[in-house]
Formats: C-alpha cells, structure tokens, sequence
C-alpha cells in the first residue's frame, strides 16, 4: 500500500515522538511497546489485541506483532487497518488528524454511531467501524450493509429524488 502524503513538517512530528516515546508514552505502553518503538522507527498508533499498528516518518504504516505470531515487521495492506490507525493517530496525536483524507461528498454518516465516532453506552476504548471518523467510505459503507432507508434515500437522491418523494 502507498504511504500516506505527509508533509516534512509531520514527518519531523513523528520522527520527535518516536524519539520521546520513553519519556512521553504511559507506562503501561512503553513496558509494552517501547523496544519495538526503538528498533523498527515506528509510532505506535493503534493497539490490536496480538499486534501494534505503528506510522513511519515517511507515512507508511507497518505492525509487528505482540504475541510473535511473526518476526519483523509488516506493512498494512487493508484499507480498513489503514483508517482505523489514522482514527486513533488523530486522537492520540492532534497534529496527525492533518493526515486523515478530507470526507468524500458522497461518504454517508456512520449508522453505528450515528456520525458522532462513538458508540453509545460503550467504553471510549471500543472503536466504532468508521474508525471513530463519523463517517464511512463507500466501499466500507456497501461491505456493512447500510440500513435499508440510507439506501433507499441514497438511490432516490442519485435518481434526483428527495427524501420525502420515498424510494
């Protein structure tokens, strides 16, 4: 998969974190995560249940795994990784929102949470399918099944219907 465009300035960003990670990181996730940190030159943006999802200064992400289901590291390749990284990059470091690509026009809200990016009633930690962006691409948005009115009012808006006119 390609990198992500990061800027020079953004890169340096990750390059100081990656740096600071001892110092900065909480202590549960630098006992975690800090040697891999050190010898891969990666960020860690997002913390699976057997794997870490990491951004390189030249914007590619890469994981490596926590339970040594493998040696090294690995590039992510799926899409829906690649989003939910640059969701939980943004909320664990501001600046990096800037990387996360602008909502399509067409992109419809997330039905999940309503476009708010969270889950109602569920911990902070539990990240909704839209990666906690509000909304869904169409590839993801067609693969979740979208609720049946969404559908109806999207085909009646591409006929050049209303809402109100019905499917």
């Amino acid at each position: 998969m390609e990198p992500v465009p990061i800027t020079a300035e953004l890169s340096q960003y990750v390059r100081d974190r990656i740096a600071a990670f001892a110092e900065e990181a909480p202590a549960r996730v630098v006992t975690h995560a800090a040697e891999a940190v050190a010898r891969y030159g990666a960020l860690p943006v997002l913390f699976d249940w057997t794997a870490t999802i990491a951004l390189t200064p030249e914007g590619r992400f890469v994981m490596w795994s926590d339970e040594g289901e493998f040696e090294g590291l690995r590039p992510v390749e799926e899409r829906a990784w690649i989003r939910a990284a640059l969701g939980d990059a943004a909320k664990r470091y501001p600046p990096l929102a800037a990387l996360i690509p602008p909502r399509p026009a067409d992109a419809p809200a997330c039905p999940h949470c309503d476009g708010s990016g969270r889950i109602p009633g569920l911990p902070e930690n539990v990240v909704c399918l839209c990666a906690g962006l509000g909304w869904l691409d169409l590839p993801r948005a067609r693969r979740a099944g979208l609720p049946g009115l969404l559908k109806s009012w999207a085909c009646g808006l591409a006929r050049g219907r209303s809402r109100r006119e019905g499917p």
